[in-house]
């Protein structure tokens, strides 16, 4: 917190309040000086902030400079409001330009050091309702992709051949087009960040055909990694149906086998496998990258362990956003390197039950 202190001195001579005041008191140790008007055994300040920073000088201006004033051996504390030029609001605060700030004493010998910091009041809640929070992120959710949206579909636009553009420019637009689909997917996962932490992350559930939505999400990934490779192996045995939140789960899986093609070495070959397991079913990746260290492990699905380490978006951050949307179904997450090296990440679905059809009658595709 910005803050900033006063050296308070008792002058050398305690009569200097009867003295002719043609000339300052002196002060130990060549302290500048304050004019002190009277009484006996006075304090005065340096006139200098011995703690001033950067972030108080940006938010409050130059610090305020001791009024000559009246400060006994005690230190008297509306008396020394006063001299500092604070209008008293009660205990130890006081005002100064609308700034309320609260002073503090410590004596040091014969010094007194006086500090000065700004009183914070509480954050008043921007919102009053959960419905009224839940309305302002559907809003600003459809306010933030509408015009990310129209870019990308202009984007496309332009890169049909009936406009004729050159290379160059060819080249040009897609950048565009993949920026937008970049904001467009990291917005969405961020509003999902947000409704996790309120408890707002609801799920639409349906039954689903698992293989479909993984041979989706492999053809996904592979379009979209950075670097050109293999594309990934995908292992099917019978699965079961599960309900799900189709888009949802949809994302999570793309972002899981996008994050084993990232950490895959060039040339390598990811391997994904979907098994029946208890009353749900396991997708599983296997990549060549570097083991994780047994911290990393630990954490790799959360969000305060990741991002700092990523310091960007980057595919541990979707892993991360992917696995809320994992636990939310009441699924699970794992992580562990084998004997030869490989690391494999995981996730498990439960069967679940749809929101409109009953669990014996799942409903057609």
């Amino acid at each position: 917190m910005p803050s900033f202190q006063f050296q308070v001195l008792k002058p050398v001579r305690q009569d200097v309040s009867m003295q002719p005041h043609s000339q300052p008191p002196t002060f130990p140790r060549a302290a500048s000086t304050a004019e002190v008007r009277r009484g006996s055994a006075l304090f005065a300040s340096s006139g200098r902030a011995l703690d001033a920073d950067d972030a108080w000088r940006e938010q409050w201006g130059p610090p305020p400079v001791l009024e000559p004033g009246v400060f006994k051996e005690t230190v008297d504390r509306a008396s020394l409001l006063e001299g500092l030029g604070l209008t008293p609001q009660g205990g130890d605060e006081g005002l100064l330009g609308g700034a309320r700030l609260k002073v503090g004493l410590q004596r040091i010998g014969a010094m007194v050091v006086v500090s000065l910091e700004p009183v914070r009041e509480p954050a008043a809640e921007a919102f009053r309702t959960e419905a009224e929070h839940r309305s302002f992120l559907r809003i600003a959710s459809h306010d933030l992709r509408g015009p990310l949206a129209n870019i990308r579909s202009y984007a496309s636009l332009l890169m049909s051949p009936r406009f004729g553009l050159d290379a160059r420019a060819l080249k040009g637009v897609d950048v565009i087009a993949r920026n937008a689909d970049r904001a467009l997917k990291l917005s969405d996962l961020l509003f999902d960040v947000w409704r996790d932490e309120r408890g707002e992350l609801f799920l639409g559930r349906e039954w689903a055909q698992l293989p479909h939505l993984l041979e989706d999400a492999l053809a996904a990934a592979q379009t979209s990694r950075e670097q050109p490779g293999p594309p990934p192996t995908l292992t099917l045995l019978a699965l079961p149906e599960l309900a799900l939140d189709v888009e949802r789960v949809a994302i999570a899986l793309r972002a899981l086998v996008l994050h084993a093609l990232d950490r895959s070495p060039p040339g390598s070959t990811v391997r994904v496998e979907a098994t029946p397991h208890g009353s749900g079913a396991r997708i599983e990746t296997c990549d060549e990258g570097a083991p994780l260290s047994p911290e990393t492990a630990a954490r790799a699905f959360e969000l305060g362990f990741v991002v700092p380490r990523a310091r960007r978006l980057d595919a541990r951050f979707e892993l991360a956003v992917a696995a809320l949307s994992v636990r939310a179904h009441g699924g699970k997450c794992d992580t562990y390197t084998d004997s030869a090296g490989l690391t494999h990440f995981s996730f498990w679905l439960p069967r679940g039950e749809p929101d409109q059809a009953p669990a014996s009658e799942p409903a057609a595709r």
